[in-house]
């Protein structure tokens, strides 16, 4: 049984690992305790990464997706849509809010601005 039992998922998150300095060689920051005042929160997956994907759809859609969004989702997409639209100023930003799904996507291929804003914000 013990060689059943190792090949089994754990039955609890570990522990956020700690560096001597961040963000990592990797780029990885861990969540700061400040973005537990936001009307809005973004869990971290069990891995400790940030719930922001990239999907491609018929060759040539792009949209970013945003999971595990918690809270106001109204909030965190108008604050989205603001920081991009900054970034941005010439372009036309098409979001869709998923309230039951707990997720937002955005039409467009800007998962790095995406994934920067949400760190920026400590999550």
């Amino acid at each position: 049984m013990k060689y059943v039992e190792r090949l089994m998922p754990q039955l609890t998150v570990p522990e956020v690992p700690k560096h001597s300095s961040y963000p990592t060689p990797s780029g990885w920051v861990p969540p700061r305790e400040e973005a537990l005042s936001l009307p809005y929160q973004v869990r971290r997956t069990k891995n400790h990464m940030l719930p922001v994907y990239h999907e491609q759809t018929h060759q040539n859609r792009h949209c970013v997706h945003i999971r595990k969004v918690e809270g106001d989702i109204w909030a965190l997409e108008a604050a989205l849509k603001e920081h991009l639209q900054q970034l941005y100023p010439e372009k036309q930003l098409a979001s869709q809010v998923h309230e039951v799904a707990r997720s937002i996507r955005i039409k467009g291929h800007y998962i790095h601005d995406v994934a920067d804003f949400l760190i920026s914000k400590g999550f």
